[in-house]
């Protein structure tokens, strides 16, 4: 049987972990309050795939420092020192999926990927229709009874698509032919940073340009050359991924959509099965299932 353990050390502290010798599934908190804002954070003895859920800067130590949404996937190595700087008022809040070293190192390698410090990248692009199965795994590992064969090659699925994606994209980043400027990964780092925080606020190109003292051109080009993505692309993300936890919680579409900054319910609902495959009324039917003692994993 799976292990439930939990870590609390005060209010501002909390970690849940749902794990096997084969699969970890875990999710951690940290209140903007605690002390380890203003200290080193280490990474523990096995390689960490994070799944952020608030906004939160990251930099670890030796390499640069980037902003962690729900648009991305982070990659920490085995007990790798790093620094978490707030976005969000209330801290952060993320899943984590960890495997044994053995079985990682399968994985990289099938994509590629070899190389003693484990991932030579720090984060990766993280689709819709993963994040939708990871909130579906999720929600899996946290009923009863688990099916542990069903879990963990949902585990080994998600880890061989988001550490291929992260592949991809530190690749392309490799084989860039014009050299990228500090400058210039500064005001993205920057842009990424202003629209974690204000993602649901009706921002103009301008305004946010405005932020990083570009002009709403140069914004647009420097975003999409580094992040793959439109700015109104990006922001739309990080509003769906938002709503995917809200609709969880049993949150009126109604008054969602107007907090994420959608015209309508029917606005949200269309973007939301554009972009995860499903309305946000089959989601809620899953996880009524569940409820039943049903654990899909998959569509």
């Amino acid at each position: 049987m799976p292990r439930r353990d939990q870590t609390s050390v005060g209010p501002l502290l909390r970690e849940r972990m749902v794990s096997t010798d084969r699969w970890a599934v875990g999710r951690f908190t940290c209140g903007a309050g605690h002390r380890r804002w203003a200290e080193d954070n280490v990474i523990g003895p096995h390689a960490l795939i994070v799944l952020p859920g608030r906004p939160v800067e990251i930099a670890p130590a030796g390499r640069r420092s980037v902003v962690a949404t729900a648009n991305v996937a982070m990659f920490y190595l085995p007990r790798q020192p790093y620094r978490r700087r707030l976005i969000d008022p209330r801290g952060d809040d993320c899943h984590h999926l960890t495997l044994p070293a053995p079985v990682l190192r399968d994985v990289l390698g099938h994509h590629g990927v070899d190389d003693d410090g484990w991932f030579p990248w720090t984060r990766g692009p993280v689709r819709p229709e993963v994040r939708l199965r990871f909130e579906r795994l999720r929600r899996a590992v946290a009923t009863d009874p688990v099916d542990e064969l069903g879990v963990e090659e949902e585990v080994l699925a998600l880890v061989s698509e988001l550490v291929g994606d992260a592949a991809a994209a530190w690749r392309e980043r490799v084989r860039a032919t014009s050299p990228t400027t500090r400058r210039h990964v500064d005001q993205v780092h920057l842009l990424e940073r202003t629209i974690a925080a204000r993602f649901r606020e009706d921002l103009s190109l301008r305004e946010l340009a405005g932020e990083v003292e570009l002009s709403p051109f140069h914004a647009a080009r420097l975003f999409k050359q580094h992040t793959g993505q439109t700015i109104a692309g990006w922001r739309d993300q990080l509003r769906l991924r938002a709503a995917l936890a809200a609709v969880e919680r049993g949150r009126r579409l109604d008054d969602l959509a107007l907090e994420l900054g959608y015209a309508s319910h029917s606005h949200l609902t269309d973007r939301f099965r554009a972009a995860f495959g499903v309305p946000p009324s089959a989601l809620r039917a899953g996880q009524s299932r569940q409820t039943k003692g049903c654990t899909p994993l998959h569509r």
